[in-house]
């Protein structure tokens, strides 16, 4: 996929090698700040913003997958059908929480001195 920058119109590629991820905290909150920077202008754009909440629903997410492996090959249809369930509603709590992030942290995101900082919106 080939990406503009918006700030100098600089198109580059993106790949699995060119995404990064840096520790940030904003307002004393720690997050996991997972982002592409367009190497002409250096300029940040966010692909991910996660917390505690995230890394902890990512988990749950993860034993329900395993409890659908575990349960293949079972013929236990009810219980296939109960943890497909949950795996949709932990899915929609995660995007739900996804979007709450990025209300609450929709300012600008810049590199400063080799760091990540959060520039909040006015």
């Amino acid at each position: 996929m080939i990406i503009e920058c918006d700030k100098c119109q600089h198109q580059f590629a993106m790949k699995v090698d060119n995404i990064k991820q840096e520790k940030i905290i904003i307002k004393g909150l720690k997050y996991n700040f997972i982002y592409l920077q367009c190497p002409n202008c250096n300029a940040v754009y966010k692909i991910f913003i996660e917390d505690k909440k995230i890394e902890l629903l990512q988990k749950e997410l993860e034993d329900i997958r395993e409890q659908i492996n575990k349960n293949h090959g079972t013929f236990n249809f009810l219980r296939a059908e109960i943890l497909a369930g949950k795996l949709n509603n932990k899915k929609a709590e995660i995007e739900a929480h996804s979007l709450k992030l990025n209300e609450r942290l929709k300012g600008e995101f810049i590199l400063k001195n080799g760091k990540i900082e959060y520039i909040e919106e006015k």
